[in-house]
């Protein structure tokens, strides 16, 4: 049995419109940690696609306050 995920038909921009939404969600406090793993998902099924997706953060002085590098390759 295969199982796929609804995130498998979204298109390329969509994915990516996705990843971008919930990583400063997720930072900005909005949504859980655990959303994590939907991030996790995204960057597989981008990787199938033949697109990396990674990120890097960091924080400012501010404790709430995160900036957020977004690579696409």
């Amino acid at each position: 049995m295969i199982t796929t995920s609804c995130y498998e038909q979204l298109s390329n921009k969509k994915l990516v419109d996705l990843y971008l939404f919930l990583l400063n969600n997720i930072y900005g406090g909005v949504l859980s940690y655990a959303m994590f793993n939907e991030i996790d998902l995204l960057e597989s099924i981008a990787l199938n696609r033949g697109i990396s997706l990674s990120y890097f953060s960091r924080r400012t002085h501010s404790e709430k306050s995160a900036q957020l590098l977004i690579l696409i390759k």
